[in-house]
């Protein structure tokens, strides 16, 4: 306390000391306020992206549910069309197995129709 009696007795403070002191307070201020003003435009800029990319990310995850819908649709219809196809190629065997079979027992016939034939000409002669 001593000393700072001291030290106010050694440095008179003038009145334009004083105006000095304030004029160097209120440049401060005004440092620390614009830098106040700076930070809350930068955090009010990051709010404004955080809530971008929320909106963003629902997006995002609205799009890969329906797409993973789409995929489960696709999935049931690729094994629709696959039995189908399967079912189509065991049709159309059949149809050539029986066409096959048909077009044989018509030669069968036509051929036993000519060996019969070719017996009565020989026994005929």
């Amino acid at each position: 306390m001593a000393d700072l009696e001291a030290q106010q007795v050694d440095e008179p403070t003038t009145e334009s000391q004083v105006i000095q002191d304030l004029e160097e307070s209120r440049r401060k201020t005004e440092h620390v306020d614009a830098q106040v003003q700076e930070v809350t435009m930068v955090m009010q800029g990051n709010v404004q992206k955080v809530q971008e990319r929320g909106e963003k990310l629902e997006d995002l995850e609205g799009k890969t549910a329906r797409l993973e819908e789409s995929s489960q649709q696709f999935s049931k219809n690729a094994k629709k069309v696959k039995e189908n196809l399967k079912w189509k190629q065991m049709r159309r065997a059949i149809i050539i197995s029986v066409v096959v079979i048909v077009i044989l027992a018509v030669v069968a016939g036509i051929a036993a129709f000519m060996i019969k034939k070719n017996k009565k000409r020989h026994r005929g002669k």
